[in-house]
């Protein structure tokens, strides 16, 4: 099974595979209405949201704000099923279009993830074996018939770092005569090292199939680990590894099984002609440049009859010569077969199909009458009622007036500030080493102008003699921070400023100035169309909450977020502390979570 194919398919199939969970205790942190809120539900956007986060308030507010989020989402749902949203064709066409995905997810969860979790048996017998090292040799190359002329050629007593040597296409077999030192399990791909593990030391074991190749494997001694971690240290980390290891066997072997059914056949006349009219065009190229047969092909060599006879036929269907040269044609040489390569080309062809294939596959299985699609399902579509609802409905025709624009303005002249500028004069150079050597230069007298314009590399810069006038730190975050301790007339260097090495003096620093209204108006906008909008949505939330009975369980998310604050600090990684746990949550005015303070 080739690389591409495997990517494709856990691309299709991967996506949602985070949904994947067994039947357990639902914990409802509220209701609205007669609708529940579900903490898994709500932990999946905790967890995409307090990762990044590194104080414990920041954690809190962000995890207050998200539940009030998912209430409001409700409420906006069960508006959109009031006013018929869900019956809306626009969101019934985006909720199609995401079908196929939902399906190769529940096809995914049968046929890999149901089927990858390891068994305390295979756990335990992993960890046996990494309690041994090997340190094996081996001989690859391309094609079976070369390793079964190799190992019988050893087998009559050849000299294996020699062949080696000789035939092994290891680009480190040259120097080393396909010596691979100590390894231990694991840490080789599983036909290898099954084979490797099997063999005494000086044996020499029969042609190896993996995906580099034909491997032919010489043992040349075992020896036991020194002091082992125990195996509960390693139960967890073992599982995980086996459970990626199974995944991968079973995507492998379930593609293979799907190739197989799908009965894919070329049509000889139509490769035929594609290779003609290749060949066509071929002849006609006077560069002498060497190029694989498909090369030159174009859709504009066929006409609409060609284009519309049979290229390939598969159980359920056809692929036309237009559909193969619409793919083919669009990918470049060395990544696609050749013309002459059928093989590849039906695995080509089978790469093309395979969404299609999965699909019907899934369909045949009835996937689509399983409850976690049927829900995804509809959660994906009242997700769609809900931005609709609040976005094309609510707030699209809000517009804000020059006079809200302007008092605006007027109110958060904070906002509007033209921020900290500094002016240096600079010497750009390609390495740290040169900047060392200018700056030198410069504090032994030389003119920081002349060398600039001798050797900065900011060509914008060179005529000014290296001045880049007044800049904030966004523009060059590198040159504003060295400013910052220097005095005017001071040199500084070599500072990194986006991959190259500078030598800066320091000019003059000027503070923040206030924007003038007609240089604020076009932020003053869009922030006072943002402030509307939201008082609007705030103003339609709480005019449904007083409609709607919304129960939050404070006791039972109080004590989920604690637990979940908790795996977040065990996270290595740099934490600044602020406040103290356990903290509790509230129902405040308006039916607003708050934090108890």
């Amino acid at each position: 099974m080739s690389i591409k194919v495997k990517i494709i398919f856990l691309g299709l199939i991967l996506a949602l595979a985070g949904n994947c969970k067994e039947e357990k205790k639902v914990d409802v942190i509220a209701t609205v209405g007669d609708d529940k809120i579900t903490y898994d539900d709500y932990l999946l956007y905790v967890r995409q949201n307090l990762g990044f986060l590194e104080t414990d308030s920041e954690r809190v507010a962000k995890a207050i704000e998200l539940v009030n989020v998912a209430i409001d989402e409700r409420i906006l749902v069960q508006e959109g099923y009031r006013t018929g949203l869900d019956k809306d064709q626009e969101i019934q066409l985006l909720v199609d279009g995401q079908k196929t995905r939902f399906l190769l997810d529940e096809l995914y969860k049968v046929k890999v993830i149901e089927k990858a979790k390891p068994s305390t048996s295979e756990i335990k017998a992993y960890y046996n074996k990494s309690k041994e090292q090997l340190h094996p040799r081996h001989i690859l190359v391309k094609e079976k018939k070369e390793a079964d002329e190799i190992y019988s050629l050893l087998k009559k007593g050849a000299n294996f770092d020699t062949l080696a040597k000789e035939k092994s296409i290891d680009p480190s077999a040259q120097e080393n005569g396909g010596d691979l030192s100590w390894v231990s399990w694991g840490m080789m791909v599983d036909p290898f090292q099954e084979a490797a593990w099997k063999l005494k030391a000086g044996q020499i074991s029969g042609p190896v199939k993996t995906q580099y190749g034909w491997h032919i494997i010489k043992l040349e001694e075992r020896k036991a680990v020194e002091n082992p971690v125990p195996f509960d240290q390693l139960r967890e980390s073992i599982g995980k590894r086996l459970d990626s290891v199974k995944r991968r066997q079973l995507v492998d072997s379930f593609l293979d099984n799907l190739k197989q059914k799908a009965k894919l056949k070329i049509n000889p006349a139509a490769l035929e002609l594609v290779k003609s009219r290749d060949q066509q065009v071929m002849s006609q190229d006077t560069s002498q440049a060497v190029k694989q047969l498909g090369a030159y092909l174009d859709s504009n060599l066929f006409g609409i009859d060609e284009k519309n006879s049979t290229f390939a036929t598969y159980k359920g269907g056809q692929m036309t010569v237009g559909d193969f040269l619409q793919r083919y044609t669009v990918i470049g040489v060395g990544r696609k077969p050749a013309l002459n390569d059928e093989e590849g080309l039906k695995q080509f062809v089978f790469q093309t199909l395979m969404s299609e294939l999965l699909e019907k596959e899934s369909l045949r299985l009835r996937l689509d009458k399983k409850k976690s699609f049927v829900e995804n399902i509809k959660k994906l579509r009242e997700k769609m009622m809900a931005d609709k609802l609040r976005n094309d409905l609510l707030l699209a025709q809000i517009n804000v007036t020059q006079e809200e624009i302007r008092a605006y303005y007027e109110n958060h002249k904070g906002q509007f500030m033209h921020p900290v500028g500094v002016r240096v004069q600079e010497i750009m150079l390609p390495s740290e080493a040169e900047a060392k050597a200018v700056l030198k230069q410069l504090k032994a007298g030389a003119s920081f102008s002349k060398l600039a314009r001798q050797k900065t590399m900011r060509a914008g810069a060179k005529e000014k003699g290296g001045d880049l006038g007044y800049f904030s730190q966004t523009q060059y975050p590198g040159l504003f921070n060295a400013c910052q301790n220097l005095k005017v007339g001071e040199l500084a260097g070599p500072v990194l400023q986006g991959g190259s090495f500078c030598v800066i003096k320091f000019l003059g620093r000027k503070e923040p100035s206030q924007k003038t209204y007609e240089e604020a108006q076009k932020e003053a906008e869009t922030k006072a169309l943002t402030e509307k909008k939201q008082l609007t949505y705030n103003n339609w939330i709480a005019s449904r909450k007083a409609l709607i009975k919304v129960e939050v369980n404070t006791e039972l998310l109080s004590q989920k977020l604690e637990q979940e604050f908790a795996k977040l600090d065990q996270t290595p990684k740099k934490k600044t502390l602020s406040g103290s746990f356990p903290f509790k949550v509230k129902v405040g005015p308006g039916g607003v979570i708050e934090q108890v303070k």
